[in-house]
């Protein structure tokens, strides 16, 4: 493997990821639709998800979670992270749980 001065491998790539309160999905988006969703999609423990940013969303996703990926878009993130433990944001809905 080709390495720079650090050691660090000169081909790896760092992707910017969102991190949102899971109050910004609703609790049915996270308890039926992430589960069942065939997109990549991967569980964060007991209390959070990890979420790809595609391109375009699928029809069948819930709005709440359109919006989380369009302000990732935005943001220039390619993953969102939601998370019971972080801060709410303004920009977004808030979901009561």
């Amino acid at each position: 493997m080709d390495t720079d001065t650090n050691g660090s491998p000169r081909d790896a790539a760092i992707e910017a990821m969102l991190v949102l309160s899971t109050a910004h999905i609703s609790p049915a988006t996270c308890n039926a639709f992430l589960p069942s969703y065939r997109g990549p999609i991967w569980p964060k423990g007991d209390y959070g998800w990890f979420v790809y940013v595609p391109d375009d969303v699928d029809d069948a996703m819930p709005d709440d979670l359109k919006a989380c990926l369009a302000l990732a878009r935005e943001t220039g993130a390619c993953w969102v992270m939601f998370d019971r433990d972080q801060a709410e944001m303004t920009a977004l809905p808030i979901h009561e749980w």
